[in-house]
């Protein structure tokens, strides 16, 4: 009989999220892949934000070069220099960008006893659950 408590408590502590300790490997996999996507996303959303305020630099630049009156006895200015193209240039600008943390996997004692591994908490469920679906305008946007 206590077998069948125990496999109930196990499938209904399931439904919101926590599982036993012999899935651990599945929940730090899982873990470190949305921290991943996450922190792609932020890299992603701060290198665009970066190539608009260059274009929009540029563009400012280009309009302040064409009001300046060219002086016909001036010499044209030396072209930049370009760097030796070395790994720095490689990667891209320096975003600034923070590292996440892979978040800790918490434990949890049943009424009964039995240890489980916590995979999200009640509050984050309902915040994905809560969260409004985008429209067709932000979609396409």
């Amino acid at each position: 009989m206590d077998e069948f408590f125990d496999e109930f408590e196990s499938s209904s502590l399931g439904v919101f999220k926590r599982f036993p300790h012999d899935q651990r490997e599945r929940i730090e996999e899982l873990f470190k892949k949305e921290t991943e996507e996450a922190q792609a996303k932020l890299e992603a959303e701060a290198l665009k934000k970066f190539e608009a305020d260059k274009r929009a630099e540029e563009a400012k630049a280009a309009d302040e070069a064409k009001k300046a009156a060219p002086d016909p006895k001036a010499k044209k200015a030396a072209p930049p220099a370009k760097g030796k193209g070395g790994k720095a240039d490689d990667k891209g600008p320096n975003l600034d960008v923070p590292k996440l943390e892979v978040p800790s996997i918490e434990e949890y004692e049943s009424p009964m006893g039995n240890k489980f591994l916590v995979e999200r908490s009640v509050n984050k469920i309902t915040e994905q659950l809560m969260k409004a679906a985008p429209t067709e305008d932000e979609l396409n946007a």
